[in-house]
């Protein structure tokens, strides 16, 4: 087996999911803006631990292996930490 070979087609792979991901990142950012201008004008926090609780409880149930459980989970709160962080700029 040619590992350089197969080394650089998991990587082009791995590129192709950064691309679809990026581009998930960008449309849930751009709504958690929209929902950051209605939290605004109830006069509503951008923090709502309730809601970010249930998003990490349904994400890390749909994970199959404990073992990874940890690191969906680690992402997933840093994707809910800068969707906040958009949400808390909105003038």
């Amino acid at each position: 087996m040619n590992y350089d070979m197969k080394l650089n087609e998991l990587r082009d792979q791995l590129d192709y999911i950064d691309d679809q991901i990026a581009a998930l990142i960008l449309k849930r950012l751009e709504q958690s803006s929209i929902i950051g201008k209605i939290k605004k004008e109830m006069s509503v926090d951008a923090y709502t631990p309730v809601r970010e609780r249930e998003i990490l409880e349904r994400i890390i149930s749909s994970v199959n292996s404990d073992e990874l459980k940890i690191h969906v989970k680690r992402i997933f709160e840093r994707i809910i930490d800068e969707s906040r962080a958009v949400q808390r700029k909105i003038k």
